[in-house]
């Protein structure tokens, strides 16, 4: 089981991926206290030409489903998408895609409001 960080994500960004290189999953962050509105900020670095990341939640740590998706085909590097009135006690940033480009990384920031 992946290890498992306690955040109050309002306070500040926590970084979830840091210039990761392939398709993985960060560990789960459990918000303290629960919040109904959630972001990520994704930056990439090396041109990819494709990177799709995903904004997940979960009330169990079990069992995760989709609250926002950030895609490099309509946001650039640096952009925020959020999830609102979606309620959960854990979120990850899934990195789903990176693809071309040279020496691509991948780095997402979440925070809560």
């Amino acid at each position: 089981m992946a290890s498992v960080l306690t955040a109050d994500l309002a306070a500040g960004p926590v970084t979830a991926l840091n210039a990761v290189t392939t398709a993985t999953a960060s560990n789960p962050i459990t918000m303290v206290p629960i919040r109904r509105c959630c972001g990520v900020q994704v930056v990439h670095t090396g041109s990819p030409s494709t990177v799709t990341l995903t904004l997940e939640g979960s009330l169990d740590g079990v069992n995760w489903f989709t609250l926002a998706t950030w895609s490099s085909g309509s946001l650039s590097s640096g952009a925020i998408v959020w999830a609102a009135d979606k309620p959960v006690s854990q979120v990850r940033a899934n990195l789903g895609t990176l693809s071309g480009g040279t020496s691509p990384t991948v780095t997402a920031l979440l925070v809560a409001g």
